[in-house]
């Protein structure tokens, strides 16, 4: 649903104004949503867990493997 002219020139006055109130606050909203520069992401929890899950079955797996065989 298109607003109407006058409900577009309404959000127009209020953004002047706000911005002539309080430029900083406009900034604040301007940058909202922007990409920001970052290093690395860190993982997802999603991708961590099942690597841990491997790592600790893989070490399972050698020290299991790695015990004496006892023959009774």
């Amino acid at each position: 649903m298109a607003l109407t002219a006058d409900e577009i020139r309404t959000l127009n006055e209020i953004a002047r104004r706000t911005a002539e109130e309080d430029p900083e606050f406009v900034l604040h909203l301007t940058s909202f949503g922007a990409p920001r520069p970052r290093g690395r992401a860190l993982p997802s929890r999603r991708t961590i867990v099942p690597w841990v899950m491997a790592g600790v079955l893989l070490a399972a797996g050698v020290v299991i493997a790695s015990r004496p065989v006892r023959r009774v």
